[in-house]
């Protein structure tokens, strides 16, 4: 999920606008290319590849994760990942999450460097005052929507969403600190949900449990059976019990009047043969069902192919219906956890003054975001595959009705196939500027036209005008009438 959704090495998001004219309109283009740049920088020099990987494994083992991004004046933001039992979510009447409570634990001389003396209760004074700062306490964590904030206010308890820190335990529950923000700072995306469920329903973890309970259960019955192959319970004549049996390798063990039980000279003291056969293809069968319930195939497969190679063909040939089952799970985390991550982020570098002053046409537009990811690419796929069978539909049809090429827009479809490709704006012109370029060149080619012409029309009247009109069997003179 890492390689194929938010991959570090590559570009997996860009921002657009709703009105494609005014997206192709270069200052725009190129300022939304800019702003993109710098999101991702600053994704790269945080800690948010590191914290997404966390989520992710969150996200496939319980099926819901949950993460915060705070304000950093080092790296714009910080992005704190919270595993699950320590934390607790809400919904808003539209079923988005919308509240998170969390509790961690923590140390006294952390509180204390945090919220001050004058904010923690009087037994965790006491411990800082003695010097015992390595004392653990625990600390609740409150974000949800401040409802009854004072809008006319600039304080930051007046926030959108308020943020309340409380000790555990403390003088009755005397918060430690009231802040806020100006928009939701934690992402809660889930895997799958049904109805009003606040937590994931299905997921890979829960899905594949039986699975992976059975599997321990022949793991443990593989690791029996391989020790009884190399040390099995034996039995022997009462007379060892006496003297003994060397069980060491190479050992020796003497037995009276062996030879009479039929097995003279030397033999090993016990056979194994274990039939363990059954055992391992079974385990591999539930580490392969495994595997199918996290996707690990439809992962590797379309993580390893080159983007330049991915096709709706490929894709529908080889894990297409894979691709249909995960689908609503990537709009999910689209909805949940990138687009949420995105805007937070864009929100903080604006205030912090890091990106570029937008154009004029800009002013209180609502931006879009594209995501051109490994995954996202695959599932559009279909849409690249549809503009290269409708052009080579319409080159075919031009060959026998040659007005059929007016039907296909190039400059549209060459818009439409770099967008589901994800490729950079700054590579494709708007069509003013194509349209201007193409002027130019057919104006160069009447250009060199004419110039040839010319020379030519030239060099006819030097050689007319070398031509010997005095003999009267040439052409010109026949012409000009000087042979009557």
């Amino acid at each position: 999920m890492m390689a194929g959704i938010t991959s570090p090495a590559r570009p997996w998001f860009k921002l657009t606008h709703p009105d494609p004219e005014l997206e192709e309109y270069a200052p725009v283009k190129l300022w939304l290319d800019d702003v993109q740049r710098v999101i991702l920088q600053i994704f790269a020099r945080s800690n948010f590849y590191n914290t997404m990987q966390n989520i992710y494994l969150e996200l496939g083992i319980f099926g819901t994760a949950c993460m915060c991004a705070y304000e950093n004046f080092d790296n714009v933001l910080r992005y704190e990942p919270y595993t699950i039992g320590s934390f607790t979510l809400a919904l808003d009447g539209e079923r988005n999450v919308d509240t998170m409570y969390r509790e961690y634990r923590t140390t006294v001389g952390s509180v204390v460097k945090r919220f001050g003396t004058d904010a923690v209760s009087r037994t965790v004074k006491n411990l800082w005052d003695r010097g015992d700062y390595d004392s653990k306490l625990n600390v609740i964590h409150a974000i949800e929507p401040n409802v009854d904030r004072d809008y006319g206010s600039p304080l930051a308890r007046n926030m959108p969403y308020r943020s309340v820190y409380y000790e555990e335990g403390g003088d009755g529950y005397k918060p430690l600190l009231i802040s806020g923000f100006q928009e939701k700072p934690f992402m809660a995306p889930r895997w799958s949900v049904i109805a009003e469920d606040v937590y994931a329903t299905s997921y890979p973890g829960i899905d594949s449990l039986a699975s992976n309970k059975s599997l321990q259960i022949e793991e443990l019955d593989k690791a029996i059976a391989i020790e009884k192959m190399h040390n099995p319970p034996l039995v022997g004549d009462s007379s060892l019990k006496q003297a003994g049996a060397e069980l060491i390798a190479g050992g020796i063990t003497y037995i009276p009047n062996m030879a009479a039980t039929g097995k003279a000279g030397l033999s090993p003291v016990y056979d194994v043969n274990p039939r363990i056969m059954e055992l391992v293809q079974s385990i591999q069968e539930k580490e392969e069902r495994i595997r199918r319930f996290f996707y690990a195939d439809l992962f590797l497969m379309v993580t390893e192919l080159d983007r330049a190679q991915i096709t709706a063909t490929e894709i529908a040939e080889r894990k297409e219906e894979k691709m249909l089952m995960l689908g609503p799970v990537l709009e999910r985390l689209n909805n949940e956890l990138l687009d949420p991550v995105i805007d937070r982020t864009f929100a903080v570098a604006q205030r912090a003054g890091i990106l570029p002053p937008p154009p004029p046409e800009l002013e209180d537009a609502d931006l879009r975001v594209e995501y051109v990811s490994v995954l996202a690419q695959a599932q559009r796929a279909v849409s690249t595959a549809s503009v290269e069978a409708t052009i080579a539909f319409a080159g075919n049809m031009s060959q026998i009705w040659p007005e059929a090429r007016h039907k296909i827009d190039p400059y549209q479809a060459i818009d439409d196939y770099a967008r589901a490709k994800g490729a950079s704006p700054k590579i494709i012109r708007t069509d003013d500027e194509a349209q201007e370029a193409a002027a130019a060149e057919q104006q160069m080619m009447q250009m060199q036209q004419a110039a040839a012409m010319g020379a030519g029309a030239a060099e006819s009247a030097r050689t007319l005008s070398e031509t010997d009109t005095a003999n009267p069997d040439s052409a010109l003179a026949m012409l000009s009438g000087a042979v009557a």
